[in-house]
């Protein structure tokens, strides 16, 4: 039973770790709303990993209930007329829910999940995001066309966050969960040098 429990939770921890990967690297965006299947996959990771405290007993911190009060304000500032459409303050109320909604996972996961093995999992989930995400970049500044890579417009590569800063600061990310997992002697010194090679050609793309 326990074998079965724990295959269990890795299995939703592999799903949702997909979900978010797929948040950082997803190449299509559309409009009105660009950032619409990015965010769709964010919150497909926080369902999933909800799934997890399914069976537990949830511990809702005072904290928790101070976020969920912020959850109202945009519904408070529509009533007032703050706000001018309906559809904006359910929207910001909606996004705000979620935050809370993975605020409540994190805290009860981090007492049933040694802390120890979610860094490692955080670790492993960022620096393999990143990595493919330099590959992408790369490619993308020697102008391969991929219907996985998004076009190049203007002078600085992107990869598939669409804005070089951004993408930037995620393999910078990146770079310091690789060095983590080397310092727990997870990653091999040879292996961290080629990668951080690689992100740091890639955030000075």
């Amino acid at each position: 039973m326990l074998l079965e429990y724990k295959y269990t939770q890795s299995c939703i921890l592999l799903i949702s770790a997909l979900f978010i990967s797929l948040a950082w690297s997803w190449p299509n965006a559309y409009y009105p709303w660009l950032s619409y299947t990015q965010d769709l996959f964010c919150f497909l990771a926080i369902s999933t990993l909800f799934l997890l405290c399914l069976n537990k007993k949830l511990n809702l911190p005072l904290s928790f209930l101070f976020f969920l009060s912020v959850s109202c304000i945009p519904l408070i500032q529509y009533s007032f007329g703050l706000i001018y459409y309906i559809s904006d303050a359910i929207l910001i109320t909606y996004y705000l829910l979620f935050f809370c909604l993975a605020y409540l996972i994190g805290c009860n996961l981090s007492f049933c999940i040694d802390r120890s093995k979610i860094l490692f999992l955080l670790a492993c989930m960022i620096g393999c995001a990143a990595i493919i995400s330099a590959i992408l970049s790369v490619l993308q500044f020697f102008e391969l066309n991929f219907s996985f890579i998004r076009g190049l417009k203007g002078g600085r590569v992107y990869a598939n966050f669409g804005q070089p800063n951004n993408m930037a600061t995620f393999h910078f990310m990146g770079l310091i969960a690789l060095l983590y997992l080397n310092y727990i002697k997870r990653l091999h010194n040879v292996v961290l040098l080629l990668v951080a090679t690689l992100l740091l050609f890639s955030i000075l793309l």
